[in-house]
């Protein structure tokens, strides 16, 4: 957190040149401003993104109280671990039912270069589904969870993308296709052995995932 701080001020000089880039970089330092003033948990969790480690993103999750009213619980994922205000989330372990499903919103930095499709993408964010009972699972547990074996491994295809995810006892595939895409089968295939490729065959560091 403190180094973030520290850079803050070259970072923003350099990328000013670049809206979308300079607001990333200041969301991340808004965040771990927020949170270097706070008393934090801290979540072990990987993660990928097309077949490469992300050292840093800023996040959200979003979730509905018990009495219909929307929450949000701002992130900052560095290095292997999602940092969140505890307050908040005692909140939400509090308020919000079991079953309550969140949803998670990642903004990667936006100017990069895909590794499997060498070229420049554009998607930076990022949108899928997970539960109170996987977090708090994860938090209870959290000596026992290697980051290995709970992660984010995301796949984009323009502006399609594919998330495997692992929550301590926990897994599966969310897949997000425009609803306006035709021949929808043929995309999910296409991510699959795209996934299949970034995380399985030319990556050893990932092997473990063994998806």
């Amino acid at each position: 957190m403190i180094i973030l701080l520290i850079l803050s001020a070259p970072i923003t000089i350099v990328c000013g040149q670049n809206d979308k880039l300079t607001n990333w970089y200041s969301e991340i330092i808004k965040i771990s401003s927020a949170l270097h003033e706070k008393e934090v948990v801290s979540l072990k969790k990987e993660v990928l993104y097309d077949g490469s480690i992300i050292p840093i993103a800023p996040g959200m999750f979003t979730y509905e109280s018990s009495d219909n009213s929307t929450d949000t619980i701002p992130f900052l994922y560095s290095y292997g671990r999602i940092a969140i205000e505890k307050y908040k989330f005692d909140r939400m372990i509090s308020i919000a039912p079991d079953s309550a499903k969140l949803t998670v919103r990642i903004v990667f930095q936006p100017i990069r270069t895909a590794m499997s499709q060498k070229t420049n993408t554009g998607l930076n964010v990022i949108c899928f589904y997970t539960s109170k009972k996987r977090l708090v699972d994860l938090y209870l547990n959290g000596d026992e969870v290697l980051n290995l074996h709970s992660f984010w491994a995301i796949t984009t295809l323009n502006d399609c993308y594919k998330v495997a995810y692992v929550d301590y006892s926990t897994g599966g595939f969310y897949y997000y296709i425009p609803s306006e895409k035709k021949n929808k089968k043929s995309i999910v295939n296409k991510l699959d052995k795209l996934f299949s490729k970034q995380y399985c065959e030319g990556y050893s560091l990932l092997n473990y995932f063994n998806l």
